[in-house]
């Protein structure tokens, strides 16, 4: 899975009329609370890599950037992050033409607080978090994160580009997945049998009754 990863509005809430704590390596403080949920998230999802998009990503070297999330209590085993931004592209841009540059063949979530990514398109706007700005990432954004990787995880097997209207994965399917289509299958065609059902039902006419 990979999360593309904003810093301020996100990791680090933005409150104008508060200075942020700088830590010893120059970087913001991160938020105990956006910590915590990153945490969790990479807990149960181990092959994770983080994508920063943060406009701060040119100021440090991956490596150093590994640094500053250990020191905030977060070990990120697999980092990359978007071009550097010399166009001045909005966030919007910078992701899908990252996405388009790259063949991605896994699912992702989008964390940020930048609103131009609610004009994503509906297949990146579907898995994305936003947070506000002056608070940032937390416990509230839970529920959304688990429904993103839940269905992730249960149509894994699946991939839908965004000028594509389905592909499938070619590679052989493993037990699991074949049981996930199974039942999807299985589900959709009982839901359909019952709509078919209650459409062939017609109410009995009471007739005209004679005076």
């Amino acid at each position: 899975m990979l999360i593309f990863l904003d810093i301020d509005g996100v990791m680090a809430p933005a409150k104008s009329w508060q200075r942020p704590d700088i830590l010893e390596d120059g970087f913001v403080d991160f938020s105990s609370k956006a910590v915590s949920v990153l945490q969790d998230v990479l807990a149960q999802n181990a092959d994770t890599t983080i994508i920063l998009t943060t406009s701060h990503k040119s100021r440090f070297s991956l490596s150093q950037w590994k640094i500053i999330f250990e020191r905030r209590g977060l070990n990120v085993n697999k980092l990359e992050s978007l071009n550097d931004n010399t166009n001045f592209q909005s966030r919007k841009v910078e992701i899908l033409n990252w996405y388009a540059s790259n063949d991605i063949h896994e699912d992702f979530i989008i964390i940020d607080d930048d609103k131009s990514l609610n004009d994503l398109p509906k297949f990146y706007k579907d898995r994305l978090i936003l947070t506000s700005s002056l608070v940032g990432l937390n416990e509230s954004h839970w529920a959304d994160i688990q429904y993103i990787l839940a269905n992730s995880k249960n149509m894994a097997i699946f991939h839908e580009p965004p000028d594509v209207d389905f592909v499938v994965d070619p590679r052989p399917l493993s037990v699991a997945e074949e049981k996930v289509i199974t039942d999807f299958i299985r589900a959709d065609k009982e839901k359909r049998t019952r709509k078919d059902q209650k459409a062939k039902i017609i109410p009995k006419s009471k007739g005209n009754l004679l005076v």
